[in-house]
């Protein structure tokens, strides 16, 4: 079949995904996908029509919808409690909150839950999962003495996955009721979270570690055999 012959449907019609990028042409997008990319960068592609991303959290419904350009905007104007600008926050509600992370000329979502008896958290980037492997966040909670911590770090998702998929896969913070409970101090829990680029060694494999035997070896046989004649004499 022909390259000609597979952009067409039995109709005679244009895929959706060709129709799509034709249009998202027209509106001045330059950038070339395959298939399996195209979907994904329509949903954050900046030259789009897109929802709130706060409605993309359970518990906070906002019918917005319009260009990337306007989202900061509509965020200051309708959601201005839920703007953050600073990389390193704290999070101490003990119920579920979320923000929005204007960082690093990008647009992040953090988002905590707590559910089945576990507390989650995770940030997500607008952007596809290529854009956002290139961030990661680090939370840290900390106890009353100051002495016991916890302390998890993780790849940033993009918001194309969405907070379900990244919770059961377990890309997120996940922690039992009873161990968060360590990390309540006057009833605020403390969280903190930090946001920063991840280092392209970071992304490489890792490399690999020797595995040496735990029991004790001699520095050489030489003095091995000396100690030994030394507790015969």
């Amino acid at each position: 079949m022909s390259a000609g012959k597979r952009l067409t449907t039995e109709a005679g019609r244009r895929p959706w995904w060709i129709l799509r990028f034709a249009k998202k042409r027209e509106e001045g997008c330059e950038e070339t996908f395959s298939g399996e990319y195209i979907k994904e960068h329509q949903a954050v592609c900046h030259h789009g029509i897109h929802p709130c991303l706060l409605d993309r959290v359970p518990e906070i419904k906002c019918d917005w919808m319009g260009s990337f350009k306007e989202i900061v905007t509509h965020f200051e104007s309708q959601h201005e409690n839920y703007v953050c600008r600073e990389a390193r926050f704290l999070s101490p509600e003990r119920h579920a909150s979320a923000s929005i992370l204007l960082l690093h000329s990008q647009i992040f979502l953090y988002y905590k839950c707590f559910r089945d008896s576990k507390c989650y958290c995770a940030v997500h980037l607008f952007g596809t999962s290529a854009e956002a492997s290139g961030f990661k966040y680090k939370v840290k909670l900390s106890a009353e003495n100051n002495i016991q911590t916890l302390s998890q770090v993780n790849v940033v998702r993009s918001i194309t996955e969405g907070f379900e998929a990244t919770f059961r896969a377990g890309h997120c913070l996940r922690l039992d009721d009873e161990v968060v409970r360590h990390y309540v101090v006057e009833e605020a829990l403390q969280l903190q979270v930090e946001v920063s680029y991840t280092k392209v060694a970071e992304l490489e494999e890792p490399e690999q570690c020797r595995v040496r035997g735990g029991g004790f070896r001699p520095t050489s046989v030489a003095s091995s055999s000396w100690g030994l004649r030394k507790l015969w004499r």
